[in-house]
């Protein structure tokens, strides 16, 4: 018997949205990922920026489970 694990749906912490594939996001300092247009944060706090889809690949240890 398989058992089906949900996926997290993961939205941003500014404005509560769902975070999808195809949206640009920056990925912050403490591994946390919100949408580019609403974050205020300082360049030198982003980590990492891109599409969803590609920062939730390219770090997978600290995104497993999200829905993309």
């Amino acid at each position: 018997m398989r058992h089906s694990i949900e996926k997290i749906v993961p939205h941003c912490i500014f404005c509560k949205k769902d975070l999808k594939a195809g949206q640009f996001v920056y990925m912050d300092g403490i591994n946390g990922i919100v949408h580019a247009n609403c974050s205020n944060w300082k360049r030198d706090f982003i980590k990492d920026k891109g599409l969803f889809e590609v920062i939730v690949k390219k770090y997978p240890h600290y995104f497993r489970g999200f829905k993309v």
